[in-house]
């Protein structure tokens, strides 16, 4: 798989105007991360990088959203762990009274 620059610096990608974010952590939040949740946060910056930010630019222009990737989204669980945390919540709710 290319790294996010390689795919920038790719024809018709942006010519390399583009770079990777370079994940500044001021406030450390790192150190309260385990392996799974910064494996988890790598996911999501290379679909970032890979699905969205060469075409977010024309997404906003043309005042789109890009529902064809909300799939791919559940496919890698992207909002599961919210939408079960709410289920949880409301169900707990509901049997309390």
């Amino acid at each position: 798989m290319l790294g996010f620059k390689a795919r920038m610096n790719a024809p018709g990608l942006g010519g390399g105007t583009m770079f990777a974010f370079r994940g500044v952590d001021y406030l450390e939040i790192d150190s309260l991360l385990n392996d799974d949740e910064k494996l988890v946060r790598q996911m999501v910056r290379e679909f970032v990088e890979k699905e969205i930010i060469p075409h977010i630019e024309g997404w906003n222009r043309e005042g789109k959203f890009p529902l064809h990737l909300v799939p791919l989204m559940a496919e890698l669980d992207f909002t599961a762990p919210i939408w079960k945390a709410t289920a949880a919540r409301a169900c707990q709710t509901c049997s309390t009274g």
